[in-house]
């Protein structure tokens, strides 16, 4: 560690950092907020810049503990606060985050016991083609149903999944649920193509494109009926990287989509490299149809490119029958949202596809 007028900086592992230093009650947040200034001083190396940031978590003596460990015990603590923040990165610790600590530490316990007993699976929510109102698809999204009937929002267990590094094995068992039940659609004559979301953790798995392609043969689905989807940030900040993952998925026949479309910061340029076949409009942008007028334009030029590149199109979030007619009036391929039907149980959903019957005319409700 180093030493100076009665401050100790001491490196704790990889990216995180102890301080012990000698500061009046009152002076602490200012001694924090010059901290998180120093941090953020640019660093020049290599010719280029580099910005950092900091989370930053305090505990006081002898309010918060009155020896060592303690005290960096409930620092971490307020670390970990800190961390979950967008703003107001400097947190000190209080006795309820113990408490938030030990709800979050039952619920990665229950979530990894609900792993084991086969608790999470997928549901599906279709997707009608807008032209003829013929549902040809639908996409998996994974649910949580704990033992008393209670579902888990996904917002709430997949940043768990995550943080403890299970989040390419729930990806493998929605994607296996989602590809058996449309091998089952199929011979039952219902040819849907299911589309599964895959975390940027999944992607970095070695054994990705192998649990893909398992998934396809234990379940005898054909991979032209497997449509991947993932995120626009996750596939620009690699093209090439993707391009070389898809590609042996890509030459049996499974495509790829980019989902949450217009909510990057891609270019043109980076999105022409993408191996992709679908994009999905992001639902933001269909929901705010009526209500800002910037987005049926923003909506209008994601449908020219994609159809200039020849590419289908995906909007999410369709709620009303305004939206869908605008949607179809400008071209786009596929709606999908309540308007339709909520995601659904495999058993709900097969309900759905028997008892669904398209419009002869020309489809825009």
């Amino acid at each position: 560690s180093v030493s100076a007028e009665g401050l100790f900086v001491g490196r704790l592992g990889a990216d995180q950092f102890a301080v012990l230093a000698q500061v009046e009650g009152a002076q602490v947040d200012a001694f924090l907020a010059r901290a998180e200034e120093a941090v953020r001083q640019p660093i020049h190396a290599g010719g280029g810049q580099l910005q950092l940031t900091a989370a930053f978590g305090a505990a006081r003596f002898p309010d918060d503990g009155a020896g060592s460990q303690d005290l960096l015990k409930q620092a971490e603590i307020a670390l970990k606060e800190a961390k979950r923040r967008s703003a107001d990165r400097r947190v000190f610790f209080h006795p309820r985050f113990l408490e938030a600590q030990r709800r979050q530490q039952r619920l990665e316990a229950e979530f990894r016991e609900g792993l084991e007993r086969g608790e999470f699976g997928a549901v599906f929510q279709p997707k009608v083609r807008l032209e003829t109102g013929e549902v040809v698809g639908a996409e998996a999204l994974a649910r949580w149903r704990r033992p008393g009937g209670d579902i888990v929002s996904p917002g709430v267990f997949i940043p768990i999944a995550e943080e403890l590094g299970l989040i390419s094995r729930l990806g493998v068992s929605v994607m296996r649920d989602a590809c058996f039940a449309a091998a089952r659609w199929r011979a039952e004559g219902r040819s849907c193509r299911i589309a599964v979301n895959v975390s940027p953790h999944q992607f970095d798995d070695p054994d990705f494109v192998g649990q893909v392609e398992t998934a396809l043969r234990d379940s005898g689905l054909p991979a032209e009926l497997l449509e991947l989807e993932i995120t626009e940030t996750a596939a620009v900040s690699d093209p090439e990287r993707v391009a070389r993952i898809m590609w042996p998925l890509r030459s049996q026949g499974v495509r790829l989509a980019i989902d949450d479309f217009g909510t990057g910061h891609s270019n043109l340029t980076s999105i022409t490299r993408l191996p992709f076949d679908v994009i999905k409009i992001d639902q933001q942008f269909i929901r705010a149809l009526a209500s800002d007028p910037h987005a049926p334009a923003i909506v209008e030029m994601i449908l020219a490119m994609a159809e200039t590149m020849g590419q289908e199109t995906v909007a999410e979030g369709v709620e009303t029958r305004e939206q869908a007619d605008f949607l179809l009036r400008r071209n786009c391929t596929i709606g999908q949202g309540y308007h339709y039907s909520p995601p659904l149980p495999p058993e709900e959903f097969d309900v759905f596809l028997r008892s669904w019957r398209a419009p002869s005319h020309r489809f825009a409700a």
